[in-house]
């Protein structure tokens, strides 16, 4: 991944798509009205079958590249293609079934000049609206943190379609793992805590997050004791880093678990034991949001 020229755009948003036509194309047309313009807008098509498609009053934007990759890899994956191919200074995450509010970015690099932010230490995250599926909406401001602990307790910032960082803080962390399917954005940013970086938050609601149903219980447990298993023996983890990472994993398999009759009692337990190992007054392991 090498550096910008001169004559690069400012921000390179990527946008991995897999199997979700309709909803990309929405999360497309609330980055093209975004009111500020020096961008490039990277597509990646991750295996999607049929082949993700651009409508024909897209097609001929030249702030578009539509890249395909020839199998499903996932959207680390997909992210990680976006981001060879990204030109920007700073990139930007939006997953494709997720939607900005037309001031996204502006508000971002507004906040990033005015506190004299760099591309190296620094995500920038903003505060977002979450959409159930029934209705009901509820806006979460997140905590800015640099406490590795509390990356490593899961991704309160919606990373995936919130935040915009440096291209050289992703070259210095490194690419997404490949080998995970779920839970990628929690490695990514416990990692990026570990070299020092910090999260900074614009404090309003600045991204609309659509919540769908959680993924089958299999794909959850994989991930997680991948996770668990990736920084076991890390000695750059202290005791109490390492039970927050336990702690969070329980909680994604309680999650899982709980919204089927079959494994409620297995799940209650994955719940208690996360409490036993962070007690806390609160269902999430740490407090996430303002």
């Amino acid at each position: 991944m090498s550096l910008p020229q001169k004559d690069a755009p400012s921000v390179s948003v990527i946008i991995p798509v897999y199997n979700r036509q309709d909803t990309a194309i929405a999360s497309i047309r609330s980055v093209l009205a975004q009111s500020f313009t020096d961008f490039e807008l990277i597509v990646v098509d991750d295996g999607s079958s049929p082949p993700f498609e651009l409508p024909a009053d897209m097609s001929g934007d030249a702030r578009i590249r539509l890249l395909r990759q020839q199998q499903n890899g996932g959207a680390g994956a997909a992210r990680n293609a976006g981001a060879r191919a990204a030109r920007g200074h700073w990139l930007a995450w939006l997953d494709s079934d997720d939607e900005w509010l037309p001031h996204k970015l502006e508000r971002q690099l507004g906040f990033i000049a005015a506190n004299g932010i760099g591309t190296k230490r620094t995500a920038i995250a903003s505060g977002f609206e979450y959409r159930f599926s029934d209705g009901r909406r509820e806006q979460r401001i997140p905590v800015p943190s640099d406490d590795p602990s509390m990356f490593f307790s899961g991704c309160w910032f919606c990373p995936g379609s919130t935040v915009m960082l440096g291209r050289e803080a992703f070259v210095e962390v490194g690419a997404y793992d490949q080998n995970m399917m779920r839970l990628e954005d929690v490695d990514w940013f416990a990692r990026f805590a570990l070299e020092g970086g910090e999260l900074a938050v614009v404090p309003e609601p600045l991204a609309i997050i659509h919540l769908g149903s959680r993924p089958e219980f299999a794909r959850v447990k994989a991930a997680g004791d991948y996770l668990v298993n990736k920084y076991r023996s890390d000695p750059r983890l202290d005791r109490s880093v390492r039970r927050h990472l336990f702690a969070y994993t329980e909680l994604e398999y309680a999650a899982s678990r709980l919204k089927t009759r079959k494994q409620m009692i297995r799940g209650a337990w994955n719940l208690v034991h996360s409490w036993m190992l962070v007690p806390r007054m609160h269902l999430q392991v740490c407090k996430f949001w303002q």
